[in-house]
């Protein structure tokens, strides 16, 4: 294990101790702004129009986020306070490690205005004053960790403060620190879960290659009625796919404007057939009265602080009492229409009415992860200017070293990817985060157990597997390619709603992980997980700035192996790659299912 000294990068110190990046009601307020506190402000506003404007709010900071424009969010919001708050809230917000508007405090702000917030028009909408305060009485509960290890309050990020964790951190025992890490490992899971941006734009291309492309070929698919997932779906629901994603990308395309809340005969003008609108109303749309009595089911649990996540991804809209719709959450909707949660629709239909159908169909769509993440390494090295980038498939690996008489092949993983030096050893695992993890949830022990049987027990042997093939038989049909000096890097593919790959996560795993690998070869990095658009953005760096991926992965595992954990996206930040390219192939894609969408919806005269 690393010094403790060796845990000293900014964003992990940042995160572990004390230091916060959420302004808090002590520093503005002078006190806490609690529970109570807040009752009172919602006992006394109405809950549509309160609702309103909180969810207006996260529109806007979902699209700041993405466009990365948050800081102006912020400010135009400060300046419209009153006096007293603004002259508080105003040196704050300018400093860069400090913010005061989060997704996950404006979703606490909407769930509490839903239970407690009354339903009598005589009352006015929540104040912004009002509303900011409650914000900041939030903030200051979702830094519950810091207080629970007795950490010290940090509010600046200069050389004493820094001096000051340090300190802390040579102070404590290996099994201090362990268990520090522990804990805040869930609490920053859990964070970059649901904080996480994802915007229509990186979503449609991934949608298109797992849902509206052919079966693989070889995929048993006997059970299904449709030639492609989108074709099971219309059979299952009666209703044609693309006329569902034509419904979200208009909705999406208007909440990008500001609009939250629509009515239905405005959703019908704007051509969105009756049967889209049943599907919606079954699936995807819940009435205030049921959301209000699941939040407070939760409650009566003791899940006071849970986020709700599950619940507003799978109803991102809530029927009011005039019949109007609110979107809660435009990165809600997007990713429920978009993203994962289709796949559960159509799981869940199949197996209601035939369950081998729907077994079978999970299977499918983990194939298809596997051959859409082949393809993705595949263009990689099919970029000129990685000419010498070579690619095996867990097919051609077994084949190459099954000996005559065996009982079978051997255990390998999906893909490995060599170029000079560096050999990236790669295998696809269509897994997502555990519930109650992304909620906020779970604890150390639900984490620790979630690694052990995925990774270390499965993902991770397969790894090391293939690591000990190829360094002691070279790369199947030319053995020249793997030498003693060969660096292998060993990567898990995981979808966008897999585990986040912070960098607790990656210390914790790299630590665990090191018993099983290191014997493999005589240089193996530690290993990672990385998301299929991670892989994306990999390519487009390739594709559109002549970008070596195998390299970038290489020069990262090598920070974690010098005791440097770090995102990979900080990675690229740091290595003087800001830009986020998306492959040429991905963005025409995009544009025209983006046109053909809009196309389907015809508006009535």
């Amino acid at each position: 294990m690393p010094s403790n000294r060796s845990l000293m990068n900014p964003a992990v110190a940042s995160r572990a101790f004390g230091m916060k990046a959420a302004i808090t009601a002590g520093e503005v307020l002078g006190r806490a702004f609690d529970r109570d506190d807040r009752e009172g402000v919602w006992r006394r506003v109405n809950v549509y129009g309160s609702l309103q404007v909180v969810t207006e709010l996260l529109a806007r900071l979902d699209s700041a986020i993405i466009s990365d424009t948050r800081m102006d969010v912020e400010r135009a919001w400060v300046g419209a306070l009153g006096l007293e708050l603004r002259e508080e809230l105003e040196p704050l917000i300018a400093a860069d490690h400090r913010g005061l508007i989060s997704p996950r405090a404006l979703m606490q702000c909407a769930r509490e205005v839903i239970l407690l917030a009354p339903d009598d028009d005589t009352f006015d909408p929540v104040s912004s004053d009002d509303l900011t305060r409650c914000l900041l009485g939030i903030n200051t509960e979702h830094d519950h960790v810091s207080g629970q290890l007795e950490m010290p309050e940090i509010t600046r990020f200069d050389a004493e403060s820094v001096a000051q964790i340090e300190s802390v951190l040579d102070g404590l025992s290996e099994e201090g620190l362990r268990e520090l890490m522990r804990t805040f490992t869930v609490d920053e899971v859990a964070t970059l879960a649901y904080e996480k941006p994802e915007t229509i734009e990186t979503l449609l291309p991934h949608l298109h290659d797992v849902w509206r492309r052919p079966w693989p070929q070889g995929t048993k698919v006997d059970r299904l009625a449709g030639g492609s997932p989108a074709m099971v779906f219309e059979a299952a629901f009666g209703v044609p796919f693309d006329d569902v994603l034509a419904f979200g990308r208009l909705i999406i395309d208007r909440a990008a404007t500001g609009q939250v809340r629509f009515t239905t005969d405005e959703i019908r003008a704007a051509g969105v057939p009756d049967r889209v609108l049943a599907h919606v109303e079954r699936h995807m749309v819940i009435s205030l009265g049921d959301l209000r009595q699941s939040f407070r089911n939760q409650q009566a649990q003791g899940l006071v602080t849970a986020w709700s996540r599950f619940t507003v991804q799978r109803y991102p809209f809530v029927r009011l009492a005039d019949g109007a719709l609110v979107l809660l959450r435009a990165q809600m909707a997007a990713q429920r229409i978009f993203g994962d949660l289709p796949f559960f629709d159509l799981r869940e239909e199949l197996r209601t009415g035939t369950p081998r159908a729907g077994r079978q169909f999970e299977q499918a769509m983990n194939d298809i992860f596997e051959v859409r993440v082949g393809e993705g390494i595949r263009r990689i090295a099919a970029q000129p200017h990685l000419c010498d980038v070579v690619v095996a498939t867990e097919s051609v690996m077994q084949k190459a070293w099954t000996p005559p008489g065996a009982s079978g092949p051997p255990s390998v993983c999906d893909f490995v990817m060599v170029r000079g030096r560096y050999c990236v050893v790669v295998d696809a695992n269509n897994r997502r985060l555990i519930a109650s993890l992304s909620e906020g949830q779970g604890d150390p022990d639900l984490l620790d157990g979630d690694i052990e049987r995925n990774l270390l027990e499965h993902k991770f042997t397969q790894l090391a597997s293939t690591i000990k093939l190829l360094a002691d038989n070279g790369w199947p049909g030319d053995g020249s390619r793997i030498t003693p000096d060969t660096i292998f890097v060993p990567l898990v593919v995981t979808p966008d709603a897999g585990l986040p790959y912070s960098e607790f996560v990656d210390f914790q795993v790299s630590e665990r992980a090191h018993p099983l690998l290191s014997p493999a070869a005589r240089y193996v990095a530690p290993p990672a997980l990385i998301t299929v658009m991670d892989l994306m953005i990999l390519e487009g760096l390739a594709d559109q700035m002549g970008g070596d991926p195998v390299k970038i992965l290489a020069d990262w595992r090598a920070l974690a192996g010098r005791g440097i954990p770090i995102r990979l996206q900080n990675m690229l930040d740091l290595f003087g790659l800001p830009a986020r390219p998306m492959p040429r192939r991905a963005v025409g894609r995009m544009r025209r299912l983006s046109d053909q969408l809009r196309d389907r919806l015809v508006p009535n005269a």
